[in-house]
């Protein structure tokens, strides 16, 4: 048993390290102060990526679930934000093929990225992604999105 144990182990580690890297826990994450402004908006570009391997609403509920509740007062109720993502410029967050997050800046309440998205027809796209620190509420003290540009076009992805 204990020369299996041996064996089984590393397995186990490698699996739950790769698993955590690919955001096969995003589904289960809700906002909590102990993810990064960073996580955050990994989660959010992973379930909006994933869109059609889920629930066909998945990737804007877990986006609309992260969304800072002054965002959420702008945009509207989630039927408003579901048609905002789905109907415009931001329909190519939408099942993208990849993303890449670039720190721009980090404070200790606002936190400023530079995401490049390759859409699902390959062409290359570049929005800003602020994310904040909510000061009051059943959120205090999460990080959640405040801010993102409408998506820039940069081209077509090599």
């Amino acid at each position: 048993m204990i020369r299996l144990l041996k064996y089984i182990l590393p397995f186990l580690a490698f699996v739950v390290v790769e698993t955590e890297t690919v955001g096969a826990n995003d589904i289960v994450r809700s906002p909590e102060p102990a993810l990064s402004p960073k996580e955050v908006v990994q989660i959010q570009l992973n379930a909006l990526k994933n869109e059609d391997q889920k629930d066909i609403r998945f990737g804007l509920l877990k986006t609309w679930q992260f969304a800072h509740p002054r965002n959420k007062s702008i945009t509207g109720p989630f039927k408003r934000f579901s048609k905002m993502i789905t109907k415009t410029a931001y329909s190519i967050l939408l099942n993208h093929q990849s993303h890449n997050i670039l720190v721009l800046e980090e404070r200790s309440d606002r936190a400023f990225y530079q995401v490049e998205i390759i859409s699902e027809t390959g062409r290359l796209f570049s929005v800003d992604w602020v994310v904040s620190i909510v000061k009051l509420g059943k959120f205090k003290d999460c990080w959640m999105t405040s801010d993102v540009s409408l998506p820039v076009e940069q081209g077509r992805a090599i």
